[in-house]
């Protein structure tokens, strides 16, 4: 038997208030931090893309990232996704930043 349709109803998005920022500037050799930045839901997870020149090179549940000295001159930018259950996923990004 087939079971009759199901609505699933995605609650909106939370919207960045205020951006996530680096916590200093980016230096090959050592970890960069990001903030969270602020939200107007509170989130269960917050996930981070870390691209050098618009490259993703790295995924993950944590904040920060050592920064590989190959990457010295590229740009920096960290993509925050914020997680809400039974709403649409959250995104903003920090401003972009020269490895240093």
């Amino acid at each position: 038997t087939v079971s009759k349709p199901v609505r699933v109803t995605v609650l909106a998005a939370p919207v960045a208030r205020t951006r996530p920022v680096l916590t200093a500037a980016p230096r090959a050799g050592v970890a960069a931090r990001v903030t969270t930045g602020t939200w107007s839901l509170r989130h269960t997870a917050y996930r981070y893309r870390f691209l050098v020149n618009g490259v993703q090179v790295a995924l993950t549940s944590r904040n920060y990232l050592a920064l590989a000295s190959a990457w010295r001159g590229r740009r920096l930018v960290v993509k925050v996704r914020a997680y809400v259950a039974g709403h649409a996923v959250g995104r903003a990004a920090t401003l972009p930043a020269v490895i240093r």
